[in-house]
Parts: C-alpha cells; sequence; structure tokens
C-alpha cells in the first residue's frame, strides 16, 4: 500500500522543480499570442493603420428597380438598371454580381452544406431566372456559377471616373418555409411573405 503513496509524493514534490526552470520560449509563429502584429505597407490609397489616404477611392453603384410580386404564382419578377461608376485608377473589363437566390437550386453548395435541401420547401428550378442582359447599351451573356454571375463588358469601364449601364431583367420563385432570411408560410388569413436578397446586385 505504501507505493501509490510514494509514487504521488514523488511527483507532487517533483512539479515545483518544473515550474521553477526557465520560461519555455515561444516558436515565432502566426499563433503566438505575443506575435508581432505586421502593418501593410502605407500608399497612396491607404494609410498603414487602414485609414484613407490621399488618393482613396470607391466605385459606385446606382441602381433604379422595378419589381412585382405575383401572390398567385409566389412570383417576384423585375428588372435592374444599374449605373456603374469605375473611380479607381483602372479600367474594368467585367462586373461581378451576387445570386443569393440560387442557394434555393437544388444544385446549390450553400444548400447542401447548411441542409436547407432536406429541411425546405425547396422546388427543382428555383433560383434567379435571368434574362437578356444589356450592357452599355449591348447585349451580353452572363457566365452564372452557384450564387455569383459575371458579367464582361464590350467595352472596358474606363479608370476615374468612367460608367457603363447593365440592365437585367429577372424572376425568381419565392421559397418556402424554413428557408434561411426569406421565405413564405401560409396562414388562414393569406400567405404572408418575407422578402429578402431580392435583386441581382
Amino acid at each position: 500500500m505504501t507505493r501509490p503513496l510514494t509514487l504521488l509524493v514523488a511527483l507532487l514534490t517533483a512539479a515545483p522543480a518544473f515550474a521553477q526552470g526557465a520560461p519555455a520560449r515561444l516558436a515565432a509563429t502566426n499563433d503566438s499570442i505575443f506575435a508581432p502584429l505586421p502593418l501593410p505597407t502605407p500608399n497612396v490609397y491607404r494609410a498603414a493603420d487602414g485609414r484613407p489616404g490621399p488618393n482613396y477611392w470607391q466605385n459606385r453603384n446606382d441602381y433604379r428597380i422595378e419589381a412585382r410580386l405575383d401572390t398567385v404564382a409566389h412570383e417576384v419578377t423585375g428588372t435592374v438598371r444599374l449605373e456603374y461608376t469605375n473611380n479607381s485608377p483602372e479600367a474594368l473589363a467585367f462586373l461581378w454580381f451576387h445570386l443569393e437566390q440560387n442557394l434555393f437550386t437544388p444544385e446549390a453548395r450553400g444548400a447542401t452544406g447548411a441542409g436547407y435541401r432536406a429541411g425546405s420547401t425547396i422546388q427543382p428550378g428555383q433560383g434567379f431566372r435571368i434574362g437578356n442582359v444589356m450592357a452599355g447599351g449591348r447585349p451580353v451573356t452572363p457566365v452564372v456559377t452557384d450564387t455569383r454571375m459575371r458579367i464582361d463588358l464590350p467595352t472596358p469601364v474606363a479608370a476615374n471616373g468612367g460608367k457603363v449601364t447593365v440592365e437585367i431583367p429577372y424572376a425568381f420563385l419565392v421559397p418556402g418555409n424554413r428557408t434561411p432570411r426569406m421565405g413564405r408560410m401560409e396562414t388562414a388569413e393569406g400567405t404572408v411573405y418575407a422578402i429578402a436578397q431580392w435583386y441581382p446586385r
């Protein structure tokens, strides 16, 4: 019976010896709690601490949207007319748009990971239906990948204030209940709609 007690005493008396030794040095990695915080090199667009520099710029989006809700078909239809101003120092050859409604298509990567497909009333064919897109007054063919759309412009938008107008007709079915941020619910008084992320942006 004395052996376990002897071992315990030996462990307890040895512990302070480790605590009194030289402190372990932390490895010089980004995981170290005392790692230095490197700041970016300042330039004319941003200071090292993130504040705007003398040549700071932001591009501008001016939307005009016409839309309607069909309460029989549970469908939103509309047209986005966007005037995009390029205030950057370089010409832009293409624009990216978010298509959040495409989360509700059966093949959406986000729907699979979040489990919306099994728990909601998602039907095949939901998501944005994009009509004939115009950019700078000319027809263009958008490239849609999941919840993103790229529009290659007929002519690059000039730097430092160049503008282009993009027109996007669109439609989508409002998804059923148990979908994130939006959907519809049937009640005794009729259908209640919660609408969000309802236009290509």
